[in-house]
């Protein structure tokens, strides 16, 4: 999630709501299970995510799944700003529905 967003959230500059909650559960996961051996790169990422995101003590999650966040680790209070899933979504052509005529 990191990468996507330093870069933007490619290829279309929108990212919904509920996949950045998955993906700070999933960084919930690694928390539990980190030994010595991921520390130093997890701290990397971290560190990468701290400088792209603010603390917004998990409010705009929380509006836009109508879950609060849990409140016990950082990471659930910092949202990057713009916020992806008030972003552009562009659709391709091929994929835009047909009007019935």
């Amino acid at each position: 999630m990191v990468n996507r967003l330093v870069e933007g959230w490619p290829p279309d500059g929108w990212y919904p709501a509920t996949y950045y909650r998955e993906d700070l559960g999933t960084r919930d996961e690694l928390a539990d299970v980190a030994d010595a051996e991921l520390v130093p790169a997890l701290a990397e990422v971290d560190r990468r995510f701290r400088e792209a995101t603010v603390d917004d003590g998990g409010q705009a999650l929380a509006a836009a799944t109508g879950r609060p966040v849990p409140g016990d680790r950082w990471w659930w209070r910092r949202i990057p700003r713009p916020l992806p899933w008030e972003g552009p979504r562009r659709v391709s052509q091929s994929l835009r529905p047909t009007p019935p005529y």
